[in-house]
């Protein structure tokens, strides 16, 4: 199977925001949307990828009043979805299987030790190849569940796994060569954003 084909298993990631909203109003709302997405095979992204931009389009919806506690609401996005191929995607959390139970990865202080506060999971890709002393933008989009009790907050710490995955064989070694990388990243996450570092061989 050539990159020029999609398989069935790529998946992936998006993170969007609305744009020029009407006022949410008789239980529905409507809006324009734009954002980045990442799949095993290809990413689109307003900075990294500025000829094709990623995600445009708009979103529309119904939703329910909160009562007493949190409100409901469900969308559908109709739109374009516009990537460049990935020269190498990544696994961030590589030291589970894919279709495996994730292990606790994300961190917390309990007390003066370590509390497991949850797991992250992540696609890592880039559209060009990396290199020794070799600078390359990437992308990476992916989602964190708390597993901790609801009292528990950030920050938090993470420490994960990194490695090369080719979705087209299953092996782990970039899309457009024999190339490939481990590494761990690790940081702090806070409510709202997460800085840390990563590092490769």
């Amino acid at each position: 199977m050539d990159s020029g084909t999609i398989p069935a298993a790529d998946f992936g990631y998006f993170l969007g925001s609305t744009l020029n909203e009407t006022p949410w109003a008789n239980n529905t709302f409507e809006s324009e949307f734009e954002g980045s997405f990442i799949t095993y095979t290809r990413m689109g992204d307003p900075l990294l990828t500025p000829d094709t931009p990623g995600m445009s389009g708009r979103i529309m919806g119904t939703y329910d009043p909160p009562g007493e506690g949190l409100g409901t609401w469900e969308a559908v996005h109709m739109g374009v979805f516009e990537g460049e191929p990935l020269w190498f995607a990544a696994n961030w959390m590589a030291d589970t299987p894919i279709d495996s139970p994730p292990t606790q990865s994300v961190f917390y202080n309990d007390a003066g030790a370590l509390g497991e506060a949850g797991y992250e999971r992540a696609i890592l890709g880039g559209v060009s190849a990396p290199g020794y002393n070799n600078e390359v933008s990437f992308l990476s989009i992916g989602h964190f569940l708390k597993t901790a009790p609801e009292e528990v907050v950030a920050p938090f710490m993470w420490r994960t796994k990194l490695e090369t995955y080719n979705v087209f064989d299953s092996s782990a070694t970039a899309i457009e060569d024999d190339g490939a990388f481990t590494g761990v990243t690790a940081g702090l996450m806070q409510t709202t954003t997460m800085e840390g570092a990563i590092a490769l061989i």
